[in-house]
């Protein structure tokens, strides 16, 4: 599975504003209403705003559905990329099969998606397992330290 880095992303917004046309993102998100994917969608809008580069943001609403036909509404406008926070990991086989047909650059955001394999042009921005457990073992560590001494 290949995976991204947010400063590759980063790259990829500066290389769209550099286009001799003007680029186009469509993001589709699957719920506006979560704090951490508002933030998200704010720091996207902001570097979007910064490159100069149009940008197109959708609400799933937490319907499968719904995104299915936000893809396909980007794919028809000719965005020049797409960004998805999926729904459910398990249409995300259906969105890459869509989106690559199309010839359109594809980027998941936040959760991995169900696809065995990413086909070229099509990336994943986000934390792994691994990293999660990387990350919250100096907590899980110090807890224990805390939790041994207070028990001698």
């Amino acid at each position: 599975m290949k995976r991204i880095s947010p400063a590759s992303l980063a790259v990829a917004l500066v290389a769209l504003s550099a286009a001799p046309h003007a680029a186009t993102l469509g993001v589709s998100m699957a719920l506006f209403d979560d704090n951490f994917l508002t933030a998200v969608r704010a720091s996207m809008k902001e570097r979007a705003q910064q490159l100069n580069v149009p940008i197109q943001f959708e609400d799933a609403q937490n319907d499968i559905g719904r995104q299915l036909n936000q893809i396909q509404n980007f794919i028809a406008q000719k965005v020049d990329a797409i960004i998805v926070n999926p729904v459910d990991t398990d249409a995300t086989p259906k969105m890459t099969g869509l989106v690559v047909r199309a010839g359109i650059p594809l980027v998941y955001v936040n959760r991995m998606p169900g696809d065995k394999r990413l086909p070229p042009r099509v990336s994943f921005v986000g934390p792994t397992r691994l990293n999660r457990a990387l990350c919250r073992w100096p907590r899980c560590a110090g807890c224990c330290k805390a939790k041994a001494r207070s028990s001698s």
